[in-house]
């Protein structure tokens, strides 16, 4: 006979009570025998193991000696058999003499798991074993949905009930959960199977968590999800962009991504408080669903994401920084776009996505407000381009080109790539005398670089 599920959830609840944080299940042995671990968690964030549990049918020798096994894989001092029977009888040993002791009580300093590492194992191992069977960015729309339903409950006080849902539940508090927070609904053709496994693995995750942006960015990186993993940046690019920020001491105003994808970037300019308006435009339905849902869990409600084409944006609001990080490579030219000066009234079929979005950041950023683009390093070059580049001279003061290293959009891209940084000028007249040239050539780089660059700013001859 199987091992009755609601006796491994009231295992995990009587072990919860005694101070366990974390409860991870192994393995199920045999069909009669089913082990757990349980962890706390310290001050630093680690999980330490504390006790290895053996749920069973029947005790004997067999059983004491895989509960003996299990405690010294897992490195726990404590070790607890269950008896699945009417009473739940509970034994307790000390793992490494394996003689009977009273009932322990343990502490913890957290009620999750914090550290970056941990959760992005977790997640990165649910996507990995789901993904075999359903569609990866199905996969990670799922798990989004899941956290999103636990950042629900936390703000209603109400975490205590996850412990409770069952798989023919989660539907429908999602249904609830999106109209909580004004989502779009779908609806999920998954197994029973796959559902209980996602419940029972984010439950040790925090139901919010300003981490989740960084564990997100990683596990995208290093799942290669491509279907995801084009609406997103990387690491390496954003502590970039984070620091070129800082440097032109942005210190309030309103923020635009024209390309935001999952609202990455967004979310750390945030995290410097610079601004008193978030806006991130993006024209992937799906993704700026998800977008929206990173920035709840992560604690960064008052992000806004709009689902628009950002080339028809309306262009009456003006903003104090504009941060684009395009589509790379070249468009046939709609009919649509033909009204931006860079496309000589519709004449050239062929251009950029950059250009147009360099053009747009102009026409919506406000006069002495900053512009910083990621750009093909092409477009700095090209005799097609040399429409766009009068452009940019025309209506701004070019502050800063720093080159990126050809690998800093891996695993996504290896399009060799440049930073433009630029300030919208309030007539046409003064221009700079010069500008800041620098080249990362590897990541060690990138802090020289900047720091030069930020001297520059401080003490260099600009206007603006």
């Amino acid at each position: 006979m199987c091992i009755k599920e609601n006796t491994i959830k009231s295992t995990e609840k009587y072990l919860k009570e005694l101070g366990i944080t974390i409860i991870e299940s192994t393995s199920r042995e045999k069909e009669n025998l089913f082990t757990l671990v349980g962890y706390t968690i310290v001050k630093e964030g680690d999980k330490v193991p504390e006790v290895s549990a053996c749920i069973t049918k029947e005790a004997g020798i067999g059983v004491q000696k895989v509960l003996s096994s299990k405690a010294k894989e897992n490195k726990t001092n404590y070790s607890l058999l269950i008896i699945d029977d009417k009473e739940k009888s509970k034994y307790w040993y000390d793992s490494k003499t394996m003689l009977p002791i009273k009932e322990p009580k343990f502490e913890s300093e957290f009620p999750y798991l914090i550290k970056k590492e941990d959760i992005e194992t977790k997640i990165l191992s649910l996507l990995n074993d789901i993904s075999t069977a359903i569609r990866p960015f199905t996969t990670m729309e799922l798990i989004l949905d899941t956290l999103l339903i636990r950042t629900y409950l936390k703000d209603k006080g109400e975490l205590n009930k996850w412990n409770n849902i069952k798989p023919s539940d989660l539907i429908k508090l999602l249904k609830e959960t999106k109209e909580h927070y004004n989502l779009n609904f779908n609806e999920y053709e998954i197994k029973e199977d796959y559902l209980f496994k996602i419940i029972n693995e984010l439950k040790n995750l925090p139901p919010k968590s300003d981490i989740y942006p960084k564990v997100f960015i990683s596990v995208l990186e290093r799942a290669n999800t491509k279907d995801i993993g084009m609406y997103t940046t990387t690491r390496n690019l954003i502590d970039i962009i984070k620091k070129i920020i800082k440097s032109i001491n942005i210190t309030k105003g309103k923020i635009l991504d024209l390309s935001s994808g999952l609202a990455f970037i967004l979310m750390e300019i945030k995290k410097e408080s610079i601004g008193e308006k978030y806006l991130g435009l993006e024209i992937n339905k799906e993704i700026s669903q998800l977008s929206k849902i990173v920035t709840i869990i992560s604690g960064h409600n008052d992000i806004d994401i709009e689902n628009t084409d950002t080339l028809l944006y309306d262009e009456g609001e003006k903003y104090d920084l504009t941060f684009i990080e395009p589509p790379m490579g070249p468009t046939t030219l709609q009919d649509k776009y033909k009204d931006y000066d860079i496309t000589k009234n519709g004449k050239r079929k062929r251009i950029d996505y950059s250009e147009l979005f360099i053009e747009k950041a102009i026409r919506l950023t406000k006069e002495q407000g900053h512009i910083i683009s990621i750009v093909p390093e092409g477009i700095l070059s090209s005799s097609k381009s040399q429409i766009t580049r009068d452009l940019i001279q025309n209506k701004t003061f070019i502050k800063g080109i720093i080159s990126l290293p050809p690998h800093v959009l891996r695993p996504y891209s290896g399009t060799k790539l440049s930073v433009l940084i630029l300030q919208k000028k309030r007539d046409n007249l003064d221009t700079p005398k010069n500008f800041f040239a620098g080249k990362i050539e590897n990541l060690d780089d990138e802090k020289k670089v900047i720091d030069e660059f930020e001297k520059w700013i401080n003490g260099g001859d600009n206007i603006g």
